[in-house]
């Protein structure tokens, strides 16, 4: 089991206050954000937040099932057994688009973690 060490850190009463609402904002504890902020600085890699993890897990589980569909069409082209829905150009257009709406989805949440503590060029 690991030890766990306390850091106590001081900061002005209008930081601690926007502090806890970004905290409530994302639906973490201020301790886990802390954390977070450390591991990632340790770490030089994302440590999603619970919202975040969500979004990239919905987002996993649809790749998932796109490999799966993609596999399945393999195997009825190699056996020459294509079902007619594959034959259907609405078929491809289709997925295609959430295809790239996947893409576009884990995109957005691996940039956001990236850049969560750059400072925006208004905060600089």
């Amino acid at each position: 089991m690991n030890k766990s060490s306390a850091l106590y850190v001081r900061i002005t009463e209008e930081e601690a206050e926007l502090f806890s609402q970004y905290a409530e904002s994302v639906g973490e504890t201020r301790s886990r954000i802390l954390r977070k902020i450390v591991r990632e600085l340790i770490t030089e890699q994302p440590d999603l937040v619970s919202a975040e993890l969500a979004v990239f897990k919905t987002a996993l589980r649809q790749l998932s099932g796109a490999t799966t569909n993609l596999n399945q069409l393999t195997r009825a082209v190699n056996s020459g057994k294509v079902p007619k829905r594959m034959t259907e150009e609405s078929y491809w257009k289709g997925l295609r688009a959430e295809v790239k709406s996947l893409s576009k989805t884990l995109r957005q949440v691996m940039d956001a973690t990236a850049t969560r503590w750059v400072p925006k060029k208004d905060d600089a």
